[in-house]
């Protein structure tokens, strides 16, 4: 369902009494706070005049969700924080510590796909080191640890994102060929396909195996047994 065709009240809306929380996704209630401060006006946007002679600042307000207890904050009717972003959110079973710098990929990227790289990378190192705890190594070695559970095109598409993380930030270096069309202004598909690559693994090194474990354990212990026979032989 597109914006258009959303009922307005899960749209995030200043104001709104409830809706899709930005930072959660659940349709929930929300919260209102006004938020005030002396300060000196933005120069990019004048002091308006109001009625009454007195100047009118830009209103900044803060939205609390009952859900998840995350604000959101709001400058006039545009929702500043988080930024909105095309890429999907996190996966629901990413570890939270992975999925915090994710989350911080997503809300920079149409701002710097820089920032957006480095955090994607460090968002990856969390996730893996969250799945192989033991694993001492480098990323690029923890990479090709997990490779052999993951699919090919999800394993490369992680190598690519470590090296376009590292790589984006060295601003002295001349850009490799991937790299430049990571950083280029025009819309490729790359950005969605890296961001992908995160859920992906999310699903299928935490989520699928978890599944596949509860699904295993309520099989009856004599067809386990059986199962685990026959694997011990092979």
């Amino acid at each position: 369902m597109t914006d258009q065709q959303a009922p307005s009240s899960v749209i995030p809306r200043r104001g709104a009494p409830s809706f899709v929380c930005p930072r959660c996704h659940a349709h929930t209630g929300q919260a209102w706070t006004e938020l005030t401060a002396r300060s000196t006006p933005a120069i990019d946007e004048p002091p308006r005049a109001t009625a009454n002679g007195r100047v009118e600042r830009p209103t900044w307000a803060m939205s609390k969700c009952y859900s998840c207890k995350k604000s959101s904050v709001w400058r006039g009717d545009l929702l500043i924080w988080p930024a909105p972003s095309v890429l999907p959110p996190a996966h629901p079973q990413m570890p939270p510590e992975a999925g915090e710098l994710y989350d911080e990929a997503r809300a920079v990227v149409a701002i710097s796909r820089r920032a957006a790289a480095a955090l994607a990378r460090a968002a990856l190192e969390r996730l893996l080191r969250s799945v192989r705890p033991d694993f001492r190594g480098r990323l690029d070695d923890l990479i090709a640890h997990v490779t052999p559970d993951l699919s090919t095109s999800t394993a490369r598409l992680l190598s690519a994102l470590r090296h376009v993380g590292n790589k984006s930030l060295h601003v002295d270096d001349e850009p490799d060929d991937f790299v430049a069309l990571y950083l280029g202004e025009i819309d490729n598909g790359i950005i969605e396909l890296l961001f992908a690559a995160l859920n992906d693994v999310t699903e299928e090194l935490v989520a699928k195996p978890a599944q596949a474990d509860l699904f295993y354990s309520m099989l009856p212990e004599g067809v386990r047994g059986t199962i685990e026979r026959k694997a011990d032989q092979s």
